[in-house]
């Protein structure tokens, strides 16, 4: 066989995907699963760490609001009580504010309060995380 067809073979076999391409069916997969309510918190975050290895928070947190959204309700339970306090160790605070500023994501309050859950958020910074993930949504 030719040099030339090795390589249009070898290109034909490996698809060339973001790892972004594939992060909804992997959430998907992972807060699709009712076993996960009953996870310890570390594992639940290591379990993130690893989804989103490698991907800058800014395109991802997009992607985790829509799939927190989807999940079902014990996992979204155990979710609330987890992803604020990860958000706040890596330092993804910033980040979701800045994607609220940028009105790429949302806050059902905004739009009842004039913006108070922007100011709540940023007292996150300081005070703690918690109660951070409901009522997000992507814009």
């Amino acid at each position: 066989m030719s040099k030339t067809r090795k390589r249009q073979r070898r290109r034909r076999s490996t698809p060339n995907l973001s790892p972004l391409a594939l992060l909804r069916p992997r959430l998907d997969g992972l807060l699709g699963n009712e076993a996960l309510a009953n996870k310890d918190a570390q594992a639940l975050k290591a379990d993130l760490n690893a989804v989103f290895k490698g991907l800058k928070p800014s395109e991802f947190l997009p992607v985790l609001l829509s799939a927190y959204a989807s999940a079902p309700a014990p996992v979204q339970d155990r979710m609330g009580a987890v992803i604020p306090a990860w958000l706040d160790e890596r330092g993804y605070l910033d980040s979701l504010l800045a994607l609220l500023n940028q009105h790429r994501i949302g806050h059902e309050e905004d739009h009842l309060a004039g913006g108070c859950w922007h100011r709540r958020l940023q007292s996150a910074r300081t005070s703690g995380a918690e109660s951070l993930l409901p009522g997000l949504y992507v814009c």
